[in-house]
């Protein structure tokens, strides 16, 4: 994966649940490749939008303003199939990393589909190799018996190479870090990171 390339795939939500292998491939056709000072406005605050009311009071501390989400350079959207103007329903927000693809931010439009896409689309894509990100709350109680765990060790590796020094193991695999405005969380590392 080029680190140096700003990619975005918006897709109908019918292909959340399948596989996401194509994700880690840079030249796949689902990509579009664009310079990041030339990415579509609309999609931008589309997304942003959907951002907002997925975050709720944690938006502000993660992200103030539609253009903070360009520090992520792959972008996976998804419009309902019936839908001409492919409004953004659901999306995941990911960063090129030495390890993979590292999931950043998801959301939806709070709807049956675009929830449901969302999940789809994170299973697919944890279990895709070099894949990884960090759970916790409802979306590991949704998700955790169908993705791969990193174990601590691994984890804590990799969050170290990344400067996190202050990731202390607590129950099983599960461990506590600062994250930016919000504090010590606890969270888990699943996917299928490269080492």
């Amino acid at each position: 994966m080029n680190d140096d390339l700003f990619l975005y795939a918006l897709l109908p939500i019918s292909s959340a649940k399948g596989t996401a292998e194509w994700m880690v491939d840079d030249s796949h056709a689902h990509y579009h490749t664009v310079d990041i000072v030339d990415f579509p406005e609309d999609l931008l605050e589309n997304v942003f939008e959907l951002y907002e009311s997925s975050y709720g009071s944690y938006k502000s501390q993660l992200i103030s303003h539609s253009h903070g989400l360009l520090k992520y350079n792959r972008w996976i959207m998804f419009y309902d199939d019936d839908d001409p103007e492919k409004r953004v329903v659901c999306f995941g927000l990911f960063k090129t990393t030495g390890f993979g693809l590292k999931s950043g931010l998801t959301g939806s439009d709070g709807s049956k589909n675009g929830k449901r896409a969302v999940l789809s689309f994170k299973i697919a894509s944890f279990n895709t190799q070099g894949v990884f990100g960090e759970i916790s709350g409802r979306l590991e109680e949704r998700i955790i018996k169908d993705v791969p765990v990193v174990t601590f060790e691994k984890a804590k590796a990799i969050l170290e190479h990344f400067g996190k020094t202050d990731v202390k193991k607590k129950r099983g695999d599960h461990y506590s870090r600062k994250i930016g405005n919000l504090g010590v969380v606890v969270k888990i590392m699943v996917g299928l990171p490269g080492y």
